[in-house]
């Protein structure tokens, strides 16, 4: 059962995944990090800020189209096929578990971290999407200097 297998994973859990990743990584960058912030770094890395372009690009054009690719994904899943063997219902469900498994530890990491920073909902909010700063490195309760 190895090549069906295979087949579930190549479907299901290597683009798919990747596309959500990325997709939580542009919305944490554009819209908890900051463009005027993340364009700051890009001006001290290679000394130029980026234009109105770029800012638009990352803040919404980007989201959007990564956000359209996923909803695209899950409204017309393919159909899964080797050989003269066709792929029963349950595993297009199988094969979404096993896509969701490689990134669901992000979303589950920032319930968490909601859950256990102290105070009210918007002050865990803003401290949940607050850089640390640079010489700590958070290790649960224990902030270790980096050097």
């Amino acid at each position: 059962g190895g090549a069906y297998v295979v087949k579930l994973f190549e479907e299901y859990a290597t683009g798919p995944a990747v596309i959500a990743v990325v997709f939580l990584e542009s919305i944490a960058v554009a819209w908890f990090y900051g463009v005027t912030q993340f364009c700051s770094e890009v001006k001290e890395m290679l000394g130029f800020v980026p234009g109105w372009f770029w800012r638009i690009c990352w803040g919404v054009i980007s989201p959007a189209f990564i956000l359209f690719i996923l909803c695209s994904f899950v409204a017309s899943p393919p159909e899964i096929r080797l050989f003269d063997y066709t792929y029963p219902y349950w595993t297009m469900v199988l094969g979404y578990c096993i896509g969701t498994s490689s990134f669901i530890c992000i979303p589950a990491y920032m319930v968490y971290r909601l859950a256990r920073t102290p105070g009210t909902l918007k002050e865990r909010l803003l401290k949940s999407i607050t850089p640390e700063t640079s010489t700590e490195v958070p290790f649960d309760e224990i902030h270790m200097n980096a050097a």
